[in-house]
């Protein structure tokens, strides 16, 4: 229906959970490719080198979120210099109060590669509850997070060859048009 009217770019966008634990993630990822379906999603970087060697020719842009008490530096960093090669990454620090510092020394690290966007995440407390706000960071740990230090660089290589076939990636502002009940509906949204 949407190719009838002329709609030429789709994207499709998996979280979770763990999108890349569903058992036939790899088949979809290959079928929407091969119809110049843009595929986006977030994972948490945690399957092993060898399945991102196997996804990675399937799409040109994730999101992975690095949570410094749950995942090894080392390992994370090494599959993120793999995928980085091959696709735009996005990696978002988990800013937790007692990992602070240590997110920033990795985040200098992995902004070293290209093809990558590094992001900071505030915490709130009490999270998935009544939100009470951010956590208790300091002064300046607020002006970091609001200005990321890091800045991104323009992709290269195999990634800036995804990026003519697909024209953009897809995290951040979108324009959309729609059609609701008839009416041409255009909006701003934010990924």
């Amino acid at each position: 229906a949407a190719q009838r009217r002329r709609y030429e770019h789709f994207t499709i966008a998996f979280s979770g959970g763990e999108p890349t634990l569903f058992p036939n993630f790899e088949r979809i990822l290959e079928e929407l490719y091969s119809h110049k379906v843009d595929v986006i999603f977030t994972s948490n970087g945690s399957r092993n080198l060898e399945f991102w060697k196997k996804i990675t020719p399937h799409f040109n842009h994730c999101v992975w979120s690095f949570h410094p008490q749950f995942a090894d530096w080392k390992d994370f960093y090494e599959k993120a210099r793999y995928v980085s090669q091959h696709c735009w990454l996005n990696v978002d620090f988990m800013m937790t109060d007692e990992s602070f510092e240590k997110n920033l020394e990795y985040a200098r690290e992995i902004a070293q590669l290209d093809n990558v966007r590094v992001d900071f995440v505030p915490i709130q407390k009490n999270f998935g509850g009544e939100s009470e706000g951010l956590i208790g960071y300091s002064d300046e740990q607020l002006k970091i997070l609001q200005n990321v230090p890091y800045k991104f660089k323009e992709p290269t290589g195999e990634v800036l060859e995804k990026r003519k076939r697909f024209l953009r990636f897809g995290r951040g502002l979108k324009f959309v048009e729609s059609i609701v009940d008839g009416k041409r509906v255009e909006e701003i949204l934010n990924y």
